[in-house]
Formats: structure tokens, C-alpha cells, sequence
């Protein structure tokens, strides 16, 4: 769930992802809002590059830079809802955490931003790829074609 600074001293081979193009990297984020409960799935010291710019520092990415979020019945596979430029995102450092911002509301019932089960208000790590999914898709491509040195 987690990548922290220690796990990189301690596996020197793991290289955190710097920007949108780099190989061989470890892509690590968790997702939650502003006002966040404590999380189970993140950890002291954490590492984070925002999925919407890849940058690492605390540059904010606004919602015109969200290709789409799309929400799935994780038993299912199917498709609930496709939301366009659904949120934006910055780093907080200190946290090591992807904060979500401006985030639209889902139309369909059967997403519930607010109760999600076992998941404290506010962390969104259930919806880490949802939130972002356009845009890890296409970085898929990008680092494959960066891979292949197209």
C-alpha cells in the first residue's frame, strides 16, 4: 500500500517515479481528501507522485488535467460511472498522500463517497485507480512507449 523513504534505503533497487516517462520506477500514491481519518494503508514516511502532472512536489493539478475517473462493481467489472475531470490533486508532503480536490458527485447511488465501508471518511484509497483511471491508462502508454524508446 505504502512505499516509504525507509523501504527505498533499505531496497535501493526500488527507484520512485519522478515524472511521467521514467522505467524501472515504483508509481505509489494513496488518495484522500483534505480532512482525512487516519488511514490503515498508509504509512510514516510515504511517497507519493500525484497521477494527474507526475510531479512529485506539491504542485496542484486541477480538474481540466482529469481525463476521467471511471467507477467500477469491483465483483462485477462492470462499469457504474464515467465522470469527466471528476477531481484535481496536489501532494501533501508531510502526509506523503494524494489529496483529491473539487471533487464532482457521482450521479449513481451506488457510489458513496461518503460511507465506504471499513475505509474513515475521507481516505479514498478504495478509489485510487477510479479517481485517476484515465490518466494512469494513458501513462500506461507513455512509459511503455518510453520503455521501448519511441
Amino acid at each position: 500500500y505504502s512505499v516509504t523513504r525507509d523501504d527505498l534505503k533499505k531496497y535501493p533497487w526500488m527507484k520512485p517515479a519522478q515524472g511521467a516517462s521514467d522505467t524501472s520506477v515504483v508509481v505509489s500514491f494513496n488518495t484522500e481528501g483534505k480532512d482525512a481519518g487516519p488511514s490503515p494503508v498508509l504509512l510514516p514516511g510515504a511517497i507519493a507522485i500525484n497521477p494527474l502532472n507526475w510531479k512529485t512536489d506539491s504542485t496542484p493539478a486541477y480538474n481540466d488535467e482529469n481525463m476521467g475517473a471511471k467507477f467500477f462493481n469491483d465483483a462485477e467489472g462492470k462499469l457504474i460511472e464515467a465522470i469527466p475531470h471528476f477531481a484535481g490533486a496536489y501532494i501533501d508532503l508531510q502526509k506523503g498522500v494524494v489529496i483529491a480536490t473539487n471533487m464532482k458527485t457521482p450521479t449513481s447511488d451506488k457510489i458513496n463517497l461518503v460511507h465506504m465501508g471499513r475505509w474513515p471518511q475521507g481516505v479514498f484509497h478504495r478509489y485510487d485507480y477510479a479517481f485517476w483511471f484515465n490518466n494512469l491508462e494513458a501513462n500506461v502508454q507513455e512509459r511503455i512507449a518510453a520503455y521501448l524508446g519511441k
